[in-house]
C-alpha cells in the first residue's frame, strides 16, 4: 500500500491531476503570504480576495514558497510531512491503546483506503495537516489513560493548532472533554476548556493582528459558505450521498455504526468511540455548506478505521482481522494505482504545461489574467488577481461594490485575458457555458456572479481553446472604436 503510494503520488503531481482549482487557491493564498500579505482585502489593488480557511497549512506553504521560489515542490513538502504525520499519529494513538505493532500498521494502511485520504495525499490543500493535529492530540490524551501524571495541557496545545488549520476541527477536542466529564474528573475538563479557550483565542488574535484585522472582512464573507436554511436541513442527505459514493470509505463507516450499536453501552465509556460520534456530528454539519465534498470524510474514515482497528485488535478472531486489514491494504492499493492510470491516461500531457498555455495565451503585458483556476496564472509566475471564484460570488452578493468593481474592470478590458474551466460537452468537443454541477449552474450559482457570463462575453470573445481551458481575449472592435 505504502508503495503504492510512493509510486503513484509523484505521477499525479507531476501531471496535476490532483492540483485542481481549490489546490490552487489555497496556493494562491501561500504566494500572498510569499509576499508578506496574510489575507488579502475582498477587493482592492491586489485583486480579489476573501477566504473561510484557516491561516496554519498555507502560512507554512507561503513561507516555504519565499524560500524554494516553487509553490508546487513547497506545497508537495507540506502535504507530504503532514501524511507522515497523520499515519504516524494513528499508529501511536493504537499503540496507546494496547494494539499490537503489526495491527497498527495495518490501520495505518486502512487509514489511505478511502477517496478523501487519497484525494488529500495527491493533491495541495488543507485537509491533512489539521487531521494530523487532531490525532496527535487524541494520540496524547489517550497515553494518558495509562499515565495518570501526564498534562492534558499538552493535546490541548495540538487541538488549538487543529483549529488554526481549519475552524471545524473541534470534535478531537469535544471528544476528549467529555470523556473527562464521564470519568468525573472534572478538574480536568475545566483545565483543558480553560486551556482551549485561551489556545484558540490566541490563534485568532494572531491572525487578526498579522492580517491588519482582513481576517473578519474574509470570515463575515465567506465563513458561511453561502448556507441557508436548506442547506443545513438537507446536510444528512449530502453526507449520505458523498458517503455512498466513496467506496473506500463506506465499508469502515457501515462496520463502525455496526460496532457501535451492538456495545454501545460498553464503547459509550470509551474515547476513541466519543471521536467518532463527535467527528460525526461535525463532518455532517459541515456538509450543510455549499461546495462541501469528498475531502470533508477523512477525520470521519480515519476515527471509524482506528475504533474498528482498536476493537478488532480487542477480539477473539484474529485470522479475520488480518484478512480484513489485508483486504483493505489491497482495495487502496488498487484504487490508488487506478486514479495513477487514470490521471495518465486522461492528461498525456502534463496539466502544467496546459496552464502555461493557457497563461501564455491570456497574458500580454497590458494588464493581469483573471483566472478561474489560479494555478494558470502561478504558472506564468504571476500572482493570482482572483484567489477564488467560489467565494467571489459570496463576496458580490454581499457587497456590491466587490460586483460593480468586476464589472467595470471587465468593461474596460482591464484584464489581458481572462481564462475560464467550464464544463465540456464530450460529444462535441464544445464548451457548456451554462452547465450544472449537482444540479446548481456552474457560472453564477457556483463559480463568479450571475450574470458573468453575459457580461464577460459583451466585452471578451473566445481566443484559444486549450483542452480543459478556455481563453478569452478583448474584443477586438471595441477596443479599436476605444482607442
Amino acid at each position: 500500500m505504502l508503495l503504492a503510494t510512493a509510486i503513484c503520488v509523484p505521477v499525479m503531481i507531476h501531471r496535476g491531476a490532483g492540483l485542481r482549482f481549490v489546490s490552487g487557491s489555497w496556493t494562491a493564498l501561500a504566494v500572498d503570504v510569499s509576499h508578506g500579505i496574510l489575507y488579502r482585502p475582498v477587493v482592492g489593488p491586489m485583486g480579489y480576495g476573501g477566504t473561510r480557511y484557516m491561516p496554519l497549512h498555507f502560512s507554512l506553504h507561503g513561507g516555504l514558497i519565499a524560500l524554494t521560489n516553487n509553490a508546487i515542490a513547497s506545497g508537495a513538502i507540506v502535504t507530504l510531512l503532514s501524511a507522515i504525520a497523520l499515519l504516524s499519529g494513528v499508529y501511536v494513538l493504537l499503540r496507546a491503546y494496547g494494539v499490537p505493532r503489526k495491527w497498527a500498521a495495518c490501520g495505518i494502511t486502512l487509514a489511505l483506503a478511502s477517496i478523501a485520504s487519497q484525494l488529500a495525499i495527491v493533491t495541495i490543500r488543507g485537509d491533512l495537516l489539521p487531521a494530523a493535529l487532531n490525532v496527535w492530540g487524541l494520540a496524547l490524551f489517550a497515553r494518558r489513560r495509562n499515565d495518570q501524571t501526564v498534562s492534558v495541557l499538552f493535546p490541548t496545545l495540538l487541538f488549538s493548532l487543529a483549529f488554526a488549520a481549519k475552524i471545524t476541527t473541534l470534535f478531537g477536542l469535544a471528544a476528549c472533554i467529555v470523556y473527562l466529564a464521564l470519568q468525573k474528573k472534572y478538574r480536568d475538563g475545566l483545565r483543558m476548556i480553560l486551556a482551549a479557550a485561551v489556545g484558540m483565542i490566541a490563534v485568532l488574535v494572531a491572525a487578526y493582528f498579522a492580517s491588519g484585522g482582513r481576517i473578519i472582512e474574509s470570515m463575515r464573507v465567506c465563513g458561511s459558505g453561502g448556507a441557508g436554511l436548506v442547506d443545513i436541513l438537507t446536510a444528512p442527505f449530502k453526507f449520505a450521498l458523498f458517503a455512498c459514493l466513496d467506496l473506500g470509505f463506506l465499508p469502515f463507516f457501515v462496520a463502525t455504526a455496526i460496532v457501535l450499536a451492538a456495545r454501545v453501552s460498553e464503547l459509550f465509556r470509551e474515547l476513541h468511540a466519543h471521536a467518532v460520534l463527535w467527528t460525526l456530528a461535525v463532518t455532517i454539519f459541515i456538509f450543510g455548506s455549499p461546495g462541501i465534498d469528498f475531502n470533508h470524510l477523512l477525520d470521519l474514515h480515519v476515527a471509524c478505521v482506528a475504533l474498528l482497528t482498536i476493537h478488532m485488535a480487542q477480539g477473539t478472531r484474529p485470522h479475520l482481522a488480518t484478512r480484513i486489514c489485508a483486504a483493505g491494504g489491497l482495495l487502496a492499493s488498487t484504487a490508488i494505482f487506478a486514479v495513477c492510470a487514470i490521471a495518465v491516461r486522461a492528461f498525456p500531457v502534463a496539466l502544467h504545461d496546459d496552464r502555461l498555455a493557457a497563461y501564455n495565451a491570456a497574458h500580454d503585458g497590458s494588464g493581469p489574467v483573471l483566472s478561474e483556476d489560479p494555478w494558470v496564472p502561478v504558472m506564468g509566475g504571476e500572482t493570482p488577481f482572483l484567489l477564488d471564484p467560489f467565494n467571489l460570488r459570496l463576496a458580490c452578493a454581499k457587497d456590491e461594490r466587490v460586483q460593480k468593481d468586476l464589472w467595470n474592470r471587465i468593461a474596460s478590458h482591464y484584464f489581458s485575458g481572462v481564462v475560464l474551466t467550464p464544463i465540456e460537452d464530450r460529444a462535441s468537443g464544445q464548451f457548456d457555458l451554462h452547465g450544472a454541477w449537482l444540479g446548481t449552474t456552474h457560472y453564477g450559482g457556483l463559480h463568479f456572479p450571475p450574470g458573468f457570463i453575459e457580461h464577460l462575453y459583451t466585452h471578451y470573445e473566445p481566443a484559444a481553446h486549450i483542452r480543459c481551458y478556455l481563453v478569452l481575449r478583448p474584443k477586438r472592435e471595441i477596443t479599436a472604436s476605444g482607442l
